[in-house]
């Protein structure tokens, strides 16, 4: 089973961002996870407070809570298969791991994508005002995935 996640953190420049938020997609794009998490706000670059602080439901959890919540989400939707957790930049997958910490699962795995959807991100989205939110970013990582495998060719 594909999952498509994404992340937001405070900051591209800090060594060890904080986690704001996260979110996940499955490929048939039915099931989607979405939570903030409590952070230190003053590490919070100047484009984060802008573009991303303003898209935040304002429902912030502790990590433990957001881990907790996540692992039962995904084994209720797993069907017993292993889970590959799909994302585009290596900070997200860094992000996850510390979430997860010791309680990641057996059955999950985790692949940075980017190389399969590198040229889609070549066309221009539309200036959708929920750009930087985790969710809408999940989102948009499956359906350029699913695009740039053939998968719409098939079904069309």
């Amino acid at each position: 089973m594909n999952l498509f996640f994404d992340t937001e953190f405070t900051s591209l420049m800090d060594k060890q961002p904080e986690l704001i938020s996260i979110s996940f997609v499955d490929e048939s794009g039915e099931n989607e996870f979405y939570a903030e998490l409590l952070h230190d706000r003053s590490k919070s670059s100047h484009f984060v407070v802008q573009n991303v602080y303003p898209l935040l439901q304002g429902i912030a959890k502790s990590r433990e809570e957001v881990r907790a919540n996540l692992i039962n989400w995904l084994q209720k939707i797993r069907n017993a298969d292993d889970v590959t957790c799909c994302c585009d930049y290596d900070g997200d997958e860094r992000l996850l791991r510390w979430l997860l910490g010791s309680d990641k699962p057996e059955w999950m795995w985790m692949i940075n994508i980017a190389h399969l959807v590198y040229f889609s991100w070549l066309i221009p989205e539309n200036e959708n005002p929920l750009r930087h939110h985790a969710l809408h970013d999940a989102r948009e990582l499956r359906f350029r995935y699913l695009n740039s495998s053939g998968y719409f060719e098939e079904i069309l």
